[in-house]
This record gives structure tokens, C-alpha cells and sequence, in this order.
């Protein structure tokens, strides 16, 4: 992001700042992704924490959605959300920490 930019709007500035700590460029830094195992109940499967907090964001996002229906900004979040999500799980998936039959 340019520095204008991130200046201008501080959400953008805190998503730098994540996609710095959590994306390294050398291949050493993939192995030190968090995880996040998010069930008890379910299968033994671990997440990366960013892609768990993005997948907690949506459901927030739907569980107001049932109750506001009309909520333009809501809805473009949870949008928003999904498109986080999906990026996400690719990246993910092309360095191996999920499973490629995972969606």
C-alpha cells in the first residue's frame, strides 16, 4: 500500500501490518504460520490463524445478516469476507498448510 494511502484510511494500515507479519517471502518463514485448532468435537484438522480469524468474521457477518436484512455495508463485509477467505485458503493450499480438499 502506498503511504497515503494506509494514511488515509487506518484499516488499511492495520491489514499491511498483518500481511507483512503473516506472508514472509523467503519459503523458511512459511513454516512459522499460527494455527488454530478449532474444534474439540470436530476432526483434528489445524487452520492458519489468519484464515480461522477471516472464517469467524463471515459467520459474525451472516448471524446480523439474519436479523438486518437490509444492511448494505454488512453485506459488503461479509462479501468482503468470503473473497479474504478464498484468497487465503489458495495460498494456503499452494504451500501446504491445508489439505487441497478443503473448502
Amino acid at each position: 500500500f502506498s503511504t497515503s494511502l494506509a494514511a488515509v484510511c487506518p484499516a488499511l494500515k492495520f491489514a499491511d501490518k498483518l500481511a507483512k507479519k503473516h506472508f514472509a517471502s523467503s519459503h523458511s518463514d512459511y513454516q512459522k504460520i499460527d494455527t488454530v485448532t478449532p474444534s474439540k468435537e470436530g476432526p483434528e484438522l489445524e487452520i492458519p490463524k489468519m484464515l480461522y480469524i477471516w472464517v469467524n468474521l463471515a459467520l459474525e457477518a451472516e448471524q446480523k445478516l439474519k436479523t438486518r436484512t437490509i444492511d448494505e455495508g454488512l453485506l459488503q463485509q461479509l462479501n468482503y469476507a468470503k473473497e479474504q477467505i478464498g484468497s487465503l485458503a489458495e495460498f494456503y493450499k499452494d504451500i501446504g498448510h491445508l489439505p487441497f480438499d478443503w473448502e
